[in-house]
């Protein structure tokens, strides 16, 4: 079926149908009830889907459907009220269209119609009086358009806004009581907040306008601000508005609702709706997390500072010990090499007038000590961590220092001489035993020199729990002001022996007394003193302090 325009100055007919639902312009549907040209000569068609309007500029259709406030999309039969208003049949009522505006009156079973369907092939008339009949399968029914529109009932109707409540809550599509349980829910109304965690996301609430007239009829709308950025408005057959994952934050949930005809209630239903988020993106924990990440950045960089700080003050500590090392080794070297040359010459010097074979004899060793001083005072400023003796066994070594310095004393003033040892000797840390040397060597020298001993024991003990080193002198001692500061002004030795001590990991007891003497003792853990195979069982447990 379709609509057929005849010209007569022409002779032609034109077809009017519906193309495509999806193209404007055409016929709502090709299904066409009832044609009506109103008292302008606009002609207007009710079809299966809709009111049309026909443009006689354009030669298109405009359509007028449920989303411009038709009760119902199936139009029957069109009139004309003396005031230039359309009235309509439909499948759900009655309906008044204002052309000028464009608004959208119904009436319903409410009104006191006899039922909703009013369609009809063109079951429609007008009387000269103004009245209006319209027939349908529902019945049929008369009225005065005035005389509706200005009853009181219809008049209140009409601006009458009604209040709209919540109705119900639903998590995840189950209800949950307004007004009971637990307290995320309890007592939900105009002024309360909905508080949900981050898992309840997936929540419904239900609505009802308080407005009993035609309850069927009510329109709603609503909207969850912060979500929505326009209203959705609704019928009355879906009171319910569902939103799911939502993220956290805070929203507000509005809805309103309306009469048929009525204006929309303002303000409406307000409730607040707060989601809470998980722990992990709340504001104290991203704190304490900005927080922890702080710390821990400052943590690294005064780290780093303190690492910079302990090098360089390892790098100065390592300059200022070698350079404490070699005045050590030069002490020990040139300096005590040149006293035992002082030593040598004098002898010579008390020599010569008397005996001039046996002086030559003297100054030949003499020169040959000048040249061992020289060597040795060479080798240990360029190689400072090499081992200066001859030999590996020390109490050899020890023995031959003391013959060589007591050679060079005039017979008669020469002290007795004994080292003797005790234990099975063992192999030594080579950086032990040459230090152990030079503490024999400082201590035997000062008491050839400035303690005129009569007699010089060196002990040397190989203990399993550690390397012990006594020399003994019957000397005038030492004054215990220096035995207190550790040097005498302007000498170094005895300083000199604690610090060789101290580097191996030793113990340095000095025990004097003026005219008694003078007693010192090394004492090296078996751990440091003592050579073992790497990875032995007896290091190990030597270490640990088991052996």
């Amino acid at each position: 079926m379709s609509v057929e325009r005849f010209d007569p100055d022409k002779g032609e007919f034109t077809n009017y149908y519906l193309h495509d639902s999806n193209r404007p312009g055409t016929l709502s549907d090709n299904r066409v009830n009832s044609v009506y040209f109103d008292s302008a000569g606009t002609m207007w068609i009710g079809t299966q889907n809709g009111l049309d309007r026909f443009d006689r500029k354009t030669g298109r259709f405009i359509a007028f459907t449920l989303r411009d406030g038709l009760p119902g999309n199936v139009v029957g039969c069109v009139l004309e009220d003396d005031h230039g208003n359309l009235w309509m049949s439909t499948n759900n009522g009655v309906a008044s269209f204002d052309t000028q505006r464009h608004v959208v009156q119904s009436y319903s079973i409410a009104d006191g119609l006899l039922g909703p369907d009013l369609t009809g092939w063109g079951a429609c008339s007008k009387s000269q009086s103004g009245e209006l009949f319209f027939g349908g399968f529902s019945g049929g029914v008369s009225f005065y358009p005035d005389a509706v529109t200005a009853h009181p009932r219809v008049s209140s109707v009409n601006s009458y806004a009604p209040p709209v409540a919540l109705t119900e809550l639903r998590l995840s599509g189950h209800p949950v009581e307004i007004g009971h349980g637990s307290p995320l829910t309890r007592s939900i109304t105009y002024a309360d907040q909905l508080t949900l965690s981050y898992r309840q996301t997936n929540f419904s609430l239900a609505f009802s306008a308080l407005s009993y007239a035609s309850p069927g009829t009510n329109r709603y709308r609503y909207m969850l601000e912060g979500v929505d950025e326009t209203w959705h408005e609704v019928g009355s057959d879906e009171r319910l508005a569902t939103y799911t994952t939502v993220p956290p934050g805070t929203y507000t949930f509005r809805v309103q609702a309306a009469t048929s005809r009525g204006p929309w209630s303002e303000p409406g239903v307000t409730l607040p709706i707060e989601i809470l988020p998980p722990i992990w993106q709340t504001a104290w924990f991203l704190s304490l997390c900005g927080g922890i990440v702080l710390i821990s950045l400052v943590m690294l960089y005064l780290a780093r500072v303190k690492r910079l700080e302990y090098q360089f003050n390892l790098r100065m500590e390592e300059r200022v010990s070698e350079r404490t090392r070699i005045a050590r080794e030069l002490h020990d070297t040139l300096l005590q090499g040149f006293n035992g040359l002082l030593l040598r010459f004098q002898a010579v010097s008390n020599l010569l007038p008397a005996r001039p074979d046996e002086a030559k004899q003297r100054i030949d060793n003499a020169i040959e000590q000048a040249s061992n001083t020289i060597t040795e005072a060479r080798d240990a400023v360029h190689e400072l961590r090499s081992s200066g003796l001859a030999t590996t066994d020390l109490a050899q070594a020890i023995s031959n220092l003391g013959n060589e310095l007591l050679s060079g004393l005039p017979d008669g003033n020469a002290p007795e001489f004994r080292a003797q040892v005790e234990g099975m000797p063992r192999s030594l840390n080579p950086i032990v035993r040459d230090e152990a040397y030079r503490i024999a060597a400082e201590a035997l020298r000062n008491a050839v020199r400035h303690a005129s001993a009569r007699r010089i024991e060196v002990e040397i003990r190989y203990h399993e729990q550690q390397l012990r080193i006594r020399i003994r002198d019957d000397a005038k001692g030492i004054d215990p002001n220096v035995v207190r500061n550790n040097h005498a002004p302007g000498h170094w030795g005895l300083r000199g022996i604690r610090e060789r001590a101290k580097l191996v990991g030793g113990n340095l007891e000095v025990w004097s007394e003026l005219n008694s003497g003078t007693e010192i003792e090394l004492s090296v853990p078996a751990v440091s003193a003592y050579s073992r195979p790497r990875g032995s069982r007896w290091s190990v447990l030597s270490r640990i302090g088991l052996s």
